[in-house]
């Protein structure tokens, strides 16, 4: 792999070329003793120039047509630097679980303890969570399966108490680990929930059951969509803030 680093109009290009030919640039900002990392991926179906931010972690990505010139993608990075480093700035680091750290349960803290005596999965005592201790790599992956597990009994025990009450079925249920979304539904009904939703407190796990469930009723937003919500979630407004507000946070955790 080839690697260059050249100085484009106060930005730092980084160019990586790989065996098979194809290329991956990063432009760096420098702001003081700050580096902000610039993402520039080549789609085939853009059509504009298009800046994220993720809020967890601050990766910074700019979407550019196949064919733009790499001085456009310069200048409008250039235009935004500002906002890019105030966004940066205003991220949530990322947070590494492991060993005497702590993370959201249910909206409380819990905290990770190794335990010599246990040789395969996680046990929670009140507010610790006992890990076993002969490879520190797979604590991650572990209390990842442990929190999995926890959300699909919780979750599954909340669709069926409220699919009862809003007298809705559905067809099934399944946890990932998405990005971007805390829950799906289906034409046919298929529910699909996000596990990090067991990290905040019940009541923001509650309200994405019933709104996804309202989901087997109106499938878009629409004003009667809500209606059904608020029907079964009157304090919907006030939880969908909540879960955006900490929606940052939980994403960080790596696991």
């Amino acid at each position: 792999m080839i690697l260059k680093t050249i100085l484009l109009n106060g930005l730092f290009k980084t160019i990586k070329k790989h065996s098979d030919q194809s290329m991956a640039e990063t432009l760096d900002i420098i702001h003081k003793d700050l580096l902000i990392p610039i993402k520039v991926i080549r789609h085939a179906r853009a059509r504009k120039i298009k800046l994220r931010i993720s809020k967890a972690g601050g990766e910074v990505k700019v979407t550019i047509p196949p064919k733009l010139p790499l001085r456009k993608a310069q200048a409008f990075i250039h235009e935004h630097k500002n906002w890019i480093i105030e966004e940066f700035h205003n991220s949530v680091p990322l947070a590494e679980i492991t060993s005497n750290k702590s993370f959201p349960f249910q909206g409380e803290e819990i905290i990770i303890k190794e335990d010599p005596s246990r040789r395969r999965g996680c046990s929670r005592e009140g507010q610790i969570l006992y890990v076993p201790s002969e490879d520190r790599t797979l604590i991650g992956s572990r209390v990842k399966r442990w929190l999995i597990q926890e959300a699909r009994k919780n979750i599954e025990e909340s669709l069926l108490y409220y699919a009862s009450v809003m007298n809705l079925s559905y067809r099934s249920v399944s946890i990932s680990d998405t990005k971007t979304r805390w829950g799906s539904c289906s034409v046919k009904g298929d529910l699909r929930f996000n596990f990090r939703l067991i990290m905040a407190d019940q009541t923001l796990l509650d309200y994405v059951v019933v709104h996804e469930l309202a989901h087997r009723v109106h499938m878009d937003h629409s004003t009667s969509f809500w209606a059904l919500v608020e029907d079964f979630c009157p304090d919907y407004k006030t939880l969908r803030r909540a879960l955006k507000d900490q929606a940052a946070v939980l994403q960080a955790f790596q696991f």
